[in-house]
């Protein structure tokens, strides 16, 4: 099942999808949050990834970097 990436995760991603493509997907839930992360080009795989909150009740995004957002890929693998 494809999963349709909401308009506000993109617009908050913008400035990443500026720069290296469409690159968002999904990547499960955590706390009641869809999550997305922006996947940079296998050059590119440094650092912290670049995580997206969803939250669909108020239609809100947050943007989560470094190692809180290592965390929460790492509980979204465990399950």
């Amino acid at each position: 099942m494809e999963n349709k990436i909401p308009l506000v995760v993109k617009e908050k991603a913008q400035e990443l999808i500026e720069m290296y493509g469409d690159r968002v997907e999904y990547k499960g839930r955590y706390e009641e949050q869809d999550v997305y992360a922006f996947c940079f080009p296998p050059a590119m795989e440094v650092g912290f990834p670049h995580l997206f909150l969803y939250k669909s009740s108020d239609d809100t995004v947050e943007k989560l970097l470094g190692p809180a957002a290592l965390k929460i890929l790492h509980v979204i693998i465990e399950k």
